[in-house]
């Protein structure tokens, strides 16, 4: 049976769950506090009022979780199309080094 998060669990007993993908998803909402010393005392509510989310923001990112638990067991390639929906709805910016390097008036190749 898979563990279903729920918003008064830690951070860190969220993380735990499945420490490399749960923290992709999390990171993806602006909640870099994985590794923060408030991720093992702070609920996952919290952490989201904190973060200046709402209680329908709580929600959605608590069923985002479950809803990532319970297909990643039967299709391996949800995670990558729940990255690919972010990156679409421009929640996440992807940058190169080569375009980092164009910003600053540097040459790329060096």
């Amino acid at each position: 049976m898979v563990k279903k998060i729920t918003k008064d669990m830690l951070i860190s007993e969220v993380v735990a769950i499945d420490p490399m993908n749960i923290s992709y998803i999390l990171m993806d909402w602006g909640m870099h506090c994985i590794n923060c010393i408030a991720a093992a005392g702070e609920t996952l509510e919290q952490a989201m009022y904190v973060h200046g989310y709402d209680p329908e923001n709580v929600d959605e990112l608590i069923n985002e979780l479950n809803e990532y638990l319970e297909t990643q067991r039967t299709d391996p390639s949800y995670l990558d199309e729940l990255f690919d929906k972010n990156v679409e709805a421009d929640s996440v910016t992807k940058v190169s080094a080569e375009s980092e390097s164009e910003d600053k008036g540097e040459d790329p190749e060096g």
